[in-house]
């Protein structure tokens, strides 16, 4: 483990639980010495693909999470349907 990159001051959790790894910098990424890149921010796994896409590093990423271990309320999030009706009402059963 060569150390930890801070993403724009965005973090999962609270900074202060973060790991007690060396902070490298985004913008010395391509200067320094590494093998693979892993993404383990699930909330901002997107945002820091996209950024590390423009950087051009030529060097393994990998992303660990992926929309199947999303949750549907974060990705309905403000138009998750409302269920109104109970399904015996939707379908015209009735209660037996």
């Amino acid at each position: 483990m060569v150390g930890f990159v801070p993403f724009e001051g965005r973090y999962d959790k609270d900074p202060n639980d973060g790991p007690a790894y060396r902070e490298l910098g985004m913008e010395t990424l391509s200067e320094s010495v590494w093998d693979e890149l892993v993404i383990s921010s699930w909330e901002f796994q997107f945002t820091i693909l996209d950024a590390l896409e423009s950087l051009e590093l030529n060097r393994p990423v990998y992303a660990i999470y992926d929309n199947a271990s999303r949750s549907f309320m974060d990705v309905l999030a403000g138009r998750f349907p409302r269920f109104d009706r109970r399904i015996d009402q939707v379908c015209g059963l009735r209660p037996d």
